[in-house]
């Protein structure tokens, strides 16, 4: 998926470039469009090709495809990994944090355990799309 943003800011060494999102192919479709162009979010894209880049620049990213691929497999399967393996382990898990023995370990406590593996799981991949990382950012394409 291309992407257009806006150049804020380039480090000293023209690698690292700090973006505010324009326009995205997504957005063709998007009822909150408006919403986002206001909010503006800001983020690091690469400059691997070494474009001459100035502050108020609008440039066409996207991101590296093994990298999507990646990221859509792990939103996925990370979050029902874990919820069948607490599913699974429930009894165990509540022995390792000293729970109470007399527990009866029924399906409602499993259910609500992988529930809660999930919804953990659910918060980590949340976190981890919305942070900072390098090797996952964005690569500047074209300068327009």
């Amino acid at each position: 998926m291309l992407s257009f943003a806006r150049v804020l800011s380039v480090s000293h060494d023209s690698q690292k470039v700090t973006l505010a999102s324009v326009y995205s192919s997504a957005c063709v479709n998007c009822p909150s469009i408006k919403v986002c162009r206001r909010s503006s979010k800001t983020f690091t894209a690469l400059n691997i090709n070494g474009f001459d880049l100035k502050e108020g620049n609008i440039v066409k990213i996207a991101q590296k495809t093994p990298v999507r691929v990646l990221l859509g497999i792990c939103a996925l399967f990370f979050p029902i990994t874990v919820c069948a393996l607490a599913l699974v382990f429930s009894p165990k898990i509540f022995a390792a944090l000293n729970l109470p023995a007399t527990i009866h370990f029924s399906e409602t406590i499993r259910f609500l355990t992988g529930f809660l593996g999930f919804m953990l799981a659910e918060a980590a991949v949340f976190a981890f799309s919305r942070g900072n990382f390098i090797p996952l950012a964005p690569i500047i394409k074209q300068k327009i």
